[in-house]
């Protein structure tokens, strides 16, 4: 328990034998339990976890825990899992099947009208996930799995660095591209913009947002190919290619005619091939 209490001041913590803790605990003693969910559910409400990581201890203990975080908690969980099945990164997890028919019994026991209102909201809650699209974390997670199935160790490539006696750092959307942390902050701000357009309804904002990520890859393209100092890596790892890919990514599912328009426009054919396939994939 000791150990428990002091986990979230070292930074981290240990979620399995937390809930081993609460299953080995004597059954009067509930204070223990509530106890480890407690410090559980502050980690969460720090976004240090995701409420999945509470999903074990309502399953076993619910009756045990404050009601109105269980009643917050499964609508989140379930929300997570349906995220999940969508946006996965090798294969489908199924995780929703697995949990609608453990956690909408608890939700019901305790709060059978918002149990209703899930039931009648759940195809309509599956929709706005997939409106929404993937998160800029998700993108880049289904990304970095992708290159590692992809690519084997022998093939990644290295690090491309500017032979000696070449010219100066050349400028790229407004960076230079010695500067990779100045196109990172470029692309995720923009990434973070059409999102937040997205969740507003702002159509025209969340297209303009498109239109600068296509407009960034491309400059990096200019540079990727440039005939005095080629990029040497693998096309696919391009930081025009990954871009071109992830600003068509996120909003293909809300404007998959226009994305598709914007793809057909990508001068490189290769990439416009690599940007097709991870379309497919999603």
């Amino acid at each position: 328990m000791d150990a428990v209490r002091r986990a979230p001041l070292d930074n981290w913590f240990p979620f399995g034998p937390a809930v081993a803790l609460m299953k080995a605990s004597p059954v009067q003693n509930v204070t223990v339990r509530r106890e480890i969910f407690a410090v559980t559910y502050a980690i969460y409400r720090k976004r240090q976890a995701s409420a999945a990581s509470l999903e074990p201890m309502i399953e076993e203990f619910w009756r045990e825990l404050p009601r109105d975080q269980v009643l917050e908690l499964i609508p989140i969980i379930l929300k997570e899992a349906i995220r999940g099945d969508i946006y996965f990164i090798k294969r489908p997890m199924h995780a929703y099947e697995g949990l609608k028919p453990k956690l909408l019994p608890i939700l019901r026991e305790l709060d059978s009208a918002k149990a209703e209102q899930w039931e009648r909201d759940e195809k309509q809650t599956f929709e706005e996930i997939r409106i929404a699209g993937p998160s800029w974390a998700e993108i880049a997670e289904i990304r970095r799995q992708q290159e590692s199935m992809d690519v084997t160790p022998a093939q990644s490539p290295a690090p491309y660095k500017k032979p000696s006696g070449s010219p100066k750092p050349r400028a790229v959307a407004g960076c230079l591209e010695n500067e990779p942390w100045c196109q990172q902050n470029r692309v995720e701000h923009a990434l973070e913009s059409i999102e937040e357009h997205l969740k507003r309804n702002e159509m025209g904002l969340a297209k303009a947002g498109i239109n600068r990520g296509y407009w960034i890859a491309r400059s990096q393209w200019k540079l990727d190919t440039d005939p005095l100092d080629p990029n040497q890596v693998s096309k696919a790892h391009w930081p025009s290619t990954v871009n071109w890919e992830v600003f068509s990514v996120m909003p293909s599912r809300i404007f998959p005619e226009y994305v598709l328009r914007r793809v057909k426009e990508i001068p490189d054919s290769e990439i416009r091939l690599l940007t097709w396939a991870m379309l497919a994939r999603m």
